[in-house]
């Protein structure tokens, strides 16, 4: 159903002729989903753990009801990464990104480019792609997607938060760690299924990346969880 939709935009822009023209970004906000149960929620009957079966299964995916594959599922829907949504391991946040724009871009088509993008890039590819001005006062968090993809990419730090899960991204190194759990350290050019566990090895740019984000954190109000509530690293299918 996503394609058909998709289809009919592009089929729509090329009938127009106007398939070159404008910026078209395909992505995603996250990894797999694992919350709830194996079976999804009924909002309706505000039950989380319901079979369905029989003319149930004519009513799923429409209003009043919320649906999950579970966190089997979802663990082999993200494979090879680890986790899935709600986390800042690779299963969590890394997601598809494909950008088409024969007019801007300069790179050949079907070009792979390495560097990480973040959603916060989004908004500084439309100014720069549409020639908007936009008020210097403010901050403007991320850069243009253009930019990355036409000139050398930049270096640059990235920082992740949600619901207590953190991140750090620098270069080929990544700092992420479950709430309250310790720091760990991968080499995602070595391992990017985070496999192998550095922070042991490397305890002083352990310290270096955790400061900038504790720095990070303190300048966008991030704080800490309640000490009462605790929200489970794994849900398991019931």
């Amino acid at each position: 159903r996503m394609d058909q939709q998709l289809g009919r935009v592009i089929n729509d822009l090329t009938g127009n002729g106007e398939l070159e023209n404008p910026l078209i970004v395909f992505t995603s906000d996250n990894g797999a989903c694992f919350e709830w149960d194996p079976f999804g929620f009924d909002i309706v009957s505000s039950n989380q753990n319901i079979l369905h079966t029989g003319k149930m299964l004519d009513e799923m995916g429409k209003p009043g009801t919320f649906h999950s594959v579970g966190s089997g599922w979802a663990n082999a829907s993200n494979t090879p990464w680890r986790m899935y949504k709600h986390f800042n391991h690779e299963g969590g946040i890394a997601s598809p990104g494909i950008i088409h724009w024969p007019r801007g871009l300069t790179v050949e088509s079907g070009t792979i480019i390495h560097s990480p993008a973040h959603i916060i890039d989004l908004m500084p590819t439309a100014i720069t792609v549409s020639g908007a001005k936009y008020d210097s006062r403010l901050s403007l968090p991320g850069i243009s997607l253009t930019d990355q993809i036409n000139k050398n990419p930049r270096r640059r730090t990235l920082f992740f938060e949600h619901q207590g899960n953190r991140a750090v991204r620098q270069g080929r190194w990544k700092l992420v760690a479950l709430d309250d759990q310790p720091w760990e350290l991968y080499d995602l050019n070595a391992d990017r299924t985070e496999v192998n566990d550095l922070a042991g090895r490397h305890p002083e740019r352990v310290r270096r990346m955790s400061a900038r984000w504790d720095k990070w954190g303190a300048q966008n109000y991030v704080t800490p969880l309640p000490k009462d509530l605790k929200v489970p690293y794994l849900m398991p299918d019931k």
